[in-house]
């Protein structure tokens, strides 16, 4: 196999989601949930910012408030059982609260279940241990996940894996996450894999899991650290903030991955101001490889079946990733959440990182 077809490309679905950055103002969001039917109010419904622990339930009137929520766009989602789930656009600022007014409509009537005691089809196992390593990764993180409701998930799938693809119905997939300490409900918008592409996409809710004791509580802590070190995520903030090489991270310009012909970037240069300080414009063209240096990939990266360079005799590999825009500009905040669904490609090390190393966007080292 040559190294270009042993190459994933890995196009992301990153909401727009501004987490609390230390230097962003926060607001409130405030609502009221009815039943879109019958107009009354819908009691003990989840409303909550999408890919954080940020949320609230709805008292006996149908109304909930959201404290802390960083100036910015989200998507507010609303759920609640036998009701379809419900996304809304929400801008917070900092002068006033954000007040949301959201309809709820009643799922269509289902006929009663049915217990079904027959044996789980090999290829649809076979699909599931598929989509939970390319879901949940194969990082270390990964071994300590779990996803617990498999059996909403259904399976597409082509010759010899050449086309993959993951659907469920309007529920979360559950997961249950000891590396990190959360329990995380996913919502799947898309998951596609056709030759070595891997489109995959979503907003998730996180709950943090209650500890043991002290001793797995520092192990969260230190594993929710090393999570974010190195990511894309902390990566863009770095470049809003202007903190890009003394975080550990080196830039250069290539026009091919893995690239001969290095140009070294200046991260200023990537960047271009907007109205407002927390969000900035990326804009370059090619692809940009993007070094973290103050910490070696994982070991299992070594052995990872899309990574991307010769292997080393010693294991140890560099954090090293590839970048391409799929829009002319896309704009970033200084929390480093991005604007619109699949406008970011990454290669390399940032697609070994999936779901199982997924931190809320509130999350701050």
């Amino acid at each position: 196999m040559n190294r270009r077809s042993s190459t994933l490309i890995f196009l992301l679905f990153l909401c727009s989601v501004p987490s609390a950055a230390q230097q962003v103002p926060e607001g409130t969001i405030r609502g009221r949930v009815i039943d879109d039917s019958t107009g009354a109010p819908v009691f003990l419904a989840n409303a909550y910012v999408a890919n954080t622990v940020l949320g609230s339930t709805t008292d006996s009137t149908g109304q909930f408030a959201i404290e802390h929520v960083p100036v910015g766009p989200h998507s507010l989602i609303v759920s609640f059982v036998g009701y379809q789930t419900k996304f809304t656009d929400v801008d917070v600022n900092e002068t006033e609260e954000s007040t949301v007014f959201v309809r709820l409509r009643p799922k269509a009537l289902q006929a009663a279940p049915v217990e079904i005691t027959a044996a789980v089809p090999k290829d649809w196992q076979k699909n599931l241990r598929t989509f939970e390593r390319w879901f949940l990764g194969t990082s270390e993180n990964a071994g300590k996940c779990k996803i617990l409701n498999p059996e909403i998930l259904n399976f597409t799938t082509g010759g010899d894996w050449i086309e993959f693809e993951a659907t469920t119905p309007d529920q979360p997939i559950k997961i249950e996450n000891q590396a990190l300490g959360y329990t995380v409900y996913y919502i799947l918008t898309r998951f596609r894999y056709v030759e070595k592409h891997l489109e995959t996409g979503g907003v998730a809710r996180f709950e943090p899991l209650v500890p043991r004791d002290s001793s797995e509580a520092e192990r969260w802590r230190k594993n929710r650290r090393r999570a974010y070190y190195g990511s894309l995520r902390h990566f863009l903030s770095s470049l809003v903030r202007g903190t890009t090489w003394k975080e550990g991270f080196e830039v250069a310009r290539v026009t091919e991955i893995p690239g001969r012909h290095h140009e070294p970037v200046d991260p200023k240069t990537l960047i271009q101001p907007t109205s407002s300080p927390y969000r900035k414009i990326l804009s370059f063209r090619n692809y940009l490889e993007v070094t973290f240096t103050k910490t070696d990939a994982q070991d299992a990266y070594s052995t990872y079946e899309w990574r991307v360079g010769p292997a080393d005799a010693t294991g140890g590999q560099p954090q090293r990733s590839w970048i391409a825009l799929q829009a002319r500009d896309v704009m970033i905040d200084a929390d480093g959440n991005v604007d619109g669904p699949f406008v970011i490609q990454v290669t390399g090390y940032w697609t070994f990182l999936r779901v199982a190393d997924l931190l809320p966007m509130d999350y701050h080292p």
